[in-house]
Parts: structure tokens; C-alpha cells; sequence
């Protein structure tokens, strides 16, 4: 996205990318440019499905329109309104564990340990 820092679009190759809000700043606008800079680099590409905190219908709408005809993503599962990141009760999500959406059975598993002994 401009640096030497953010990561390459190889990296997000079969993440689940997790997103903390649909609209920064309390603006869909805004969280729609949001979207728009991370598919820019190539995030959304090769993701294998999306996390996200609290939606509004106006934030869901606006990321499913997205996510069909911007990112060309209608495929992506998206599991929403996740209590994680600033929302009680908080979750902790350990990154880079391997984990799972399971869209038949509404469910996310995180596959292995998020500690190393």
C-alpha cells in the first residue's frame, strides 16, 4: 500500500483477513475508501474469507456490494458482528494460528494453539 513494510499480496494468500469495523469514524463512506485502499493492494485477492466486528445493515450492505462488485468476491465468506477486537465481552484471537470458517455450520475454529511453549 505504498511502504516496504505492508505486506506482499502473496501473504494474504489463504488468511482470513479480520477487519475491526465497517466504518471508521462512524462513515460508510470512509469505510468503504478503507476497503477499497486494502483491495488496491491485493488483501482481498487470495483471501480465503472475512472477520469482522459489529456491522450496521448500512455497513453490511455497503461490504457485501463490495465485496461483489469491486473486489469480484461474491464467493468470500464473511462471519460479522464478532465480538472481537473493542466490543465486550472481548475475544482474543491468536494471529497467525491456523483457523477455519465453517459456512454450513455457522462456525470458527481456531485449529491450533496460539502459544508457543
Amino acid at each position: 500500500m505504498g511502504t516496504e513494510f505492508f505486506p506482499s499480496q502473496d501473504f494474504f494468500k489463504d488468511c482470513i483477513i479480520m477487519l475491526e469495523t465497517g466504518s471508521p469514524y462512524g462513515n460508510v463512506l470512509a469505510g468503504l475508501h478503507e476497503l477499497r485502499a486494502l483491495d488496491a493492494a491485493g488483501m482481498f485477492r487470495h483471501a480465503a474469507g472475512i472477520i469482522t466486528g459489529q456491522l450496521s445493515g448500512e455497513e453490511e450492505n455497503m461490504m457485501v456490494k463490495f465485496l461483489k462488485y469491486e473486489a469480484c468476491r461474491e464467493d468470500i465468506p464473511v462471519l460479522s458482528n464478532v465480538d472481537f477486537v473493542h466490543r465486550t465481552p472481548m475475544t482474543v484471537v491468536p494471529m497467525g494460528a491456523m483457523a477455519e470458517i465453517d459456512c454450513s455450520c455457522v462456525t470458527f475454529k481456531i485449529m491450533e494453539s496460539g502459544v508457543v511453549e
